[in-house]
């Protein structure tokens, strides 16, 4: 059910579009003596950069063109470790002192992407040693060598994507002949010698087919200028003038780019934080308590939080869980949770129930009651004392506008109005389903309730374990909700689309118009209950006919599992 997590983070940075464009990274390919370095070299002399780095990977044009420009040779040992060391040496030079920025200049990525097939060539003849293949035997590289020489190459590429800087990758250019199979066809076509992907991460491909013969074969701007056509030739190219049409001479802006992070899913899997993505619709008292742990052992409180706001106060405040010190509420565990935090970060200086314990509660810090005097309750104009004013994980607050009492009063609110509007939003059942009006009896909202979305009522302190609190006959709409959900195969957000506001989840759903939409949906989960075998079933859940809410409605449906 992850669709119905709310976002671990409600503090993320939201930007909006800057419009100015990044620094560009051009892939400069060509065949054989058609001047790619050359355009290189007299590229380093523009005025809108400042110092070149030349990184030179299986060529030695460098030294011979430095009357071309004014660069800089950076130097490595020709292993692939070294090179990428080279690279990230390149990136980390700061700006002269005119502040321009610098370029770097990678000659060739075509040699580059050799040595890491060579790489895999000398894996694959070991291997072959090692089973003691014959000598004349072929060489066989693997799927998984392939995949680790692209991710090497990747390295080298998303290192560059940090500079704050223009980058040059030179490549060679191959007119090959095109393949139907196995057998050769007259068709031809340019490809460059390098990793496949190296077109997707550039900004434009610049192809010299031969000398003084310049095409364009691919580009991101919203240049005009630069035409629209697949391929446009590039008459009097130079890597300069390029720079100024891509937008380098007016203002420009370091990459935005952010490497993603495979690693971290090994990590998240070592702490389980996948478990906390993945929330089962109704977990077992032993699944909750464990997710309970995981998310206090984060140390971050919005997890726990998206526990309390996934499954809701009224399931929490019914189920209890396993503890150290014996059965205790869920919600209460998390409330204590909370609280040790809070009291950890120094947010507040929270005291853990008596007798309750929390997740992991041995060790931590007692809050001190000459602190807790000084906090005044957070309440405005509240006459109540300092020194009665009790610490919680939200505020310091005073008993008489502790959460618990203010939950109090809005459920209270929350029941009138429900009363209120299910009188008149009930005759929106289906006139074709047979059903009179609901009538409630007296008794119906004397319990306290909550529904998902109006917020959290927290138990303070429970030196024993109580029993659960009866359902409320919110919460008895939300259990049914949820179980025709499970007997129909659907989530919860799509059994209620059609009562939810556009872009809202079912947490948001006016429950003043949920019992009608359970009423409608009844006579079809009967008749899919009967369809998949439950007769049986079905029948006890047509016999609610026209009553709701109805306790037993979920629990009929659950034994279907």
């Amino acid at each position: 059910m992850t669709l119905l997590l709310p976002p671990r983070r409600l503090d993320r940075q939201v930007d909006d579009p800057s419009g100015i464009p990044a620094y560009p990274r051009i892939a400069l390919t060509g065949v054989e003596k058609a001047g790619k370095s050359y355009e290189a070299a007299k590229a380093s002399n523009s005025d809108l950069i400042g110092a070149t780095y030349w990184l030179e990977v299986g060529e030695d044009t460098a030294d011979e063109y430095k009357q071309l420009g004014r660069y800089k040779i950076v130097r490595h040992d020709g292993s692939y470790m070294d090179i990428l060391d080279a690279v990230r040496y390149a990136v980390a030079q700061p700006r002269g002192a005119d502040g321009k920025p610098n370029m770097i200049v990678m000659d060739s990525v075509s040699m580059l992407w050799e040595l890491l097939c060579d790489e895999q060539t000398a894996v694959a003849r070991r291997r072959a040693n090692e089973r003691k293949a014959p000598p004349d035997s072929e060489l066989t590289i693997t799927a998984d060598q392939w995949q680790k020489a692209k991710s090497r190459f990747k390295d080298v590429i998303n290192t560059l994507k940090y500079h704050d800087g223009p980058v040059l990758l030179l490549a060679r250019l191959e007119d090959v002949v095109l393949f139907d199979g196995d057998k050769p066809t007259r068709e031809r076509a340019w490809k460059i010698k390098a990793e496949r992907s190296l077109p997707f991460e550039c900004t434009a491909v610049v192809q010299l087919r031969a000398r003084d013969s310049a095409f364009l074969t691919g580009v991101r701007s919203l240049n005009p200028n630069l035409g629209n056509a697949h391929i446009r030739p590039l008459p009097g190219f130079s890597v300069d003038k390029l720079f100024r049409d891509l937008g380098m001479e007016q203002r420009v802006t370091r990459s935005t780019y952010v490497a993603s992070n495979a690693e971290a899913f090994i990590t998240e899997q070592a702490q389980r934080l996948d478990v906390l993505d993945d929330l089962p619709d109704d977990p077992t008292a032993d699944q909750l308590w464990d997710l309970i742990k995981l998310s206090f052992k984060t140390g971050k409180p919005e997890y726990l939080h998206r526990l309390r706001a996934f499954y809701g106060q009224g399931l929490l405040s019914r189920r209890q869980v396993p503890g150290k010190d014996g059965l205790r509420l869920a919600a209460d565990a998390i409330e204590n949770a909370l609280n040790i935090l809070a009291q950890r970060t120094g947010a507040a200086s929270a005291q853990p129930d008596r007798g309750q314990g929390a997740p992991a509660a041995a060790g931590a810090e007692q809050s001190n009651p000459a602190q807790d005097a000084q906090l005044p309750c957070t309440t405005p104009d509240c006459p109540t004392p300092k020194d009665r004013v009790r610490p919680y994980a939200n505020g310091a607050r005073c008993n008489q506008h502790s959460p618990q009492q203010e939950a109090e009063r809005r459920s209270a609110a929350a029941n009138q109005a429900f009363a209120e509007e299910w009188q008149t939003t009930a005759q929106e059942v289906d006139p074709s389903a047979g059903w009179p009006p609901v009538a409630f009896t007296d008794d119906a909202f004397d319990d306290e309730q909550e529904g998902p979305d109006q917020g959290a009522t927290v138990r303070e302190e429970h030196s024993t374990a109580e029993p659960p609190a009866p359902p409320t006959p919110v919460q008895m709409f939300w259990d049914e909700a949820a179980a025709q959900a499970r007997v129909l195969g659907l989530t919860v957000d799509k059994h209620l689309a059609q009562l939810a506001p556009p872009g809202s989840t079912a947490s948001q759903v006016p429950v003043s118009r949920l019992g009608a939409h359970l009423l409608k949906w009844r006579p079809v989960v009967a008749s899919t209950l009967r369809e998949n075998g439950h007769a049986d079933i079905a029948e006890q859940y047509a016999q609610l006919d026209r009553r709701m809410p109805a306790q037993e409605a979920a629990s009929i449906l659950n034994a279907a599992q």
